[in-house]
């Protein structure tokens, strides 16, 4: 998943339900965020998350998120196409990865990203992955998805009873929220928007094993595609670049866009960095005519001076 894994504490064991012990019982078992579990299996690996995103992010939009997730975290070349599976007797989108390696073009991994039908309150996604070069003649992934799609968790564990945040957490790190700015209510500290008038501060926590560099390059190909189909009838100029920059204090990795449109300036600020090990994803937005960052940005985000030196967070 999208989601940093092993913040939140694990039992010295894995207990697994008995209609799970045959197929898991080998499994070792990790936290994916607050919302996930992460399945490390003899020749494969597994997730699954109830995931509470908003119902005004299209599939399309979530299977991209997960894909670029998977490319930044792969060691190797990755394809994905769009397929549809059956499972638990229900035809299911799914997005068909492959993972190859770089230069020979050898496969390494294959396998499925699925995503059930969505409610207001969020979905369930889970994903298994076959290291192909030791799987043999058996596709035991093809059993955790049905697992998955039938029973969900594997673990007496009820993912979906989520308190909803009262406070403004990234991780463990508690953000503050600005006078006249409210706190998109959310129930995993990994994931958060504070809006404000005129500007908001968007995060998420993403999985060590994440490179840095490959996401942000991701996110601002993205960024930038979406605000000039937004902008196009307008006719508003979109110019992005990269800046110098510190992320939660530390020197980060920021990428910074300006649409100029007749009646105002529009910036992004696209933000990548470390809190610990795990790594971070933030966006500040705002208009305005100076750059300067706004106050729900400020602790969060820093520019630096152009002539500043710039060292590249892994």
């Amino acid at each position: 998943m999208l989601l940093a894994g092993g913040a939140h504490g694990e039992p010295p064991t894995t207990t697994y339900r008995r209609e799970a012990q045959a197929l898991f019982g080998r499994c070792k078992a990790t936290a994916d965020g607050s919302t996930g579990r992460r399945y490390l299996c003899p020749n494969l690996s597994a997730s699954i998350g109830w995931l509470p995103i908003p119902m005004n992010h299209s599939n399309e939009r979530v299977f991209e998120g997960m894909r670029d997730s998977i490319i930044a975290s792969a060691d190797g070349a990755v394809e994905s196409k769009k397929t549809t599976l059956v499972l638990a007797g229900v035809e299911r989108e799914a997005l068909e990865v492959t993972i190859r390696e770089e230069g020979t073009g050898e496969l390494k991994r294959t396998g499925h990203v699925i995503i059930e039908e969505r409610t207001e309150k969020g979905f369930w996604a889970y994903t298994c992955m076959e290291d192909v070069r030791r799987r043999g003649a058996t596709r035991p992934c093809k059993s955790v998805l049905e697992f998955f799609a039938s029973q969900k968790v594997p673990e007496p564990l009820d993912l979906r009873n989520r308190t909803v945040l009262t406070k403004a957490m990234m991780g463990t790190r508690e953000l503050m929220v600005p006078d006249g700015c409210d706190l998109t209510p959310s129930v995993a500290p990994e994931v958060g928007r504070i809006k404000c008038p005129s500007s908001f501060l968007e995060w998420a926590v993403l999985a060590p094993e994440v490179d840095l560099k490959k996401w942000l390059s991701q996110e601002t190909e993205k960024a930038g595609r979406d605000l000039r189909q937004r902008f196009a009838a307008s006719g508003a100029s979109v110019n992005g670049q990269e800046v110098a920059c510190r992320v939660l204090e530390q020197q980060g990795l920021c990428h910074r866009y300006r649409v100029q449109t007749p009646r105002s300036t529009l910036w992004l600020l696209l933000g990548a960095g470390r809190m610990g090990k795990e790594g971070v994803r933030l966006v500040c937005s705002f208009t305005g005519e100076s750059e300067a960052l706004p106050t729900v940005c400020n602790g969060s985000l820093e520019l630096q001076p152009t002539d500043a030196p710039r060292m590249t967070p892994r």
